[in-house]
């Protein structure tokens, strides 16, 4: 059985480097260049010289600037009119405000109070004395070296600390700091938020004489998880 042979331009086709587009503007870069080359005395062959500058065959040169289109008008007026309607719609894209500034009066009246407070010496939108940091540390059982054993020397009797598998190092609460800096119109340090630190368990069983021990700057609560 005979094959179909494929058809001449697809041969040609094969393995040739594709085919360079040029944007309108190119075009009328290039007709222009090519202008200025007519109107220069000193250029023997305004064609050849704009094809060496700018890589375009001469082909495609001489029907933008000498050619005629289907309507009669010429190929350059065309490339001309088109040229200057996608520059026209590129700054009119890049004038258009972002999504960032849908609201251009009132980021300019926070960018001026942000330069306000930064000369007044405040960064940020609240005073220093206004800012409250807040840290949750987990307390074990045990905090710290539970894995020696720690006792006075010479002592006769050591008892040796074998924490092992009894769970003294989990979490059993949770302590919550809260602290900010500041000083008040007479220097004097800010007061400081209270402590709060998180038992496991519901609290049910502690007496009142121990919730009275309790450090009035230290508030405890009580949760399943803590």
């Amino acid at each position: 059985m005979d094959c179909e042979e494929e058809p001449a331009a697809r041969l040609w086709r094969k393995g040739a480097q594709k085919r360079k587009r040029y944007s309108n503007e190119d075009k009328a870069n290039a007709i222009l260049l090519y202008d200025n080359y007519v109107a220069n005395t000193a250029v023997l062959d305004p064609l050849q010289a704009t094809v060496l500058e700018t890589g375009i065959p001469s082909a495609n040169l001489s029907r933008w600037a000498n050619g005629k289109a289907a309507d009669g008008e010429r190929v350059r007026d065309h490339i001309f009119k088109a040229a200057g309607d996608m520059k026209r719609k590129r700054l009119k894209i890049e004038s258009r405000p972002s999504e960032t500034s849908r609201y251009p009066l009132a980021e300019k009246q926070l960018s001026s109070e942000i330069r306000a407070r930064r000369a007044r010496g405040r960064k940020g939108r609240f005073l220093f004395k206004h800012r409250l940091n807040v840290d949750q540390v987990p307390l074990p059982f045990v905090v710290g070296d539970y894995d020696h054993t720690i006792d006075e020397r010479g002592a006769k009797d050591v008892w040796v600390r074998q924490p092992g598998a009894s769970g003294l190092e989990k979490r059993q609460a949770t302590l919550q700091i809260c602290i900010r800096a500041g000083v008040d119109s007479e220097g004097k340090n800010l007061p400081q938020p209270p402590v709060a630190i998180w038992f496991r368990g519901t609290g049910k069983r502690i007496s009142d004489a121990e919730k009275a021990a309790y450090h009035p700057d230290v508030h405890v609560y009580w949760q399943k998880c803590a």
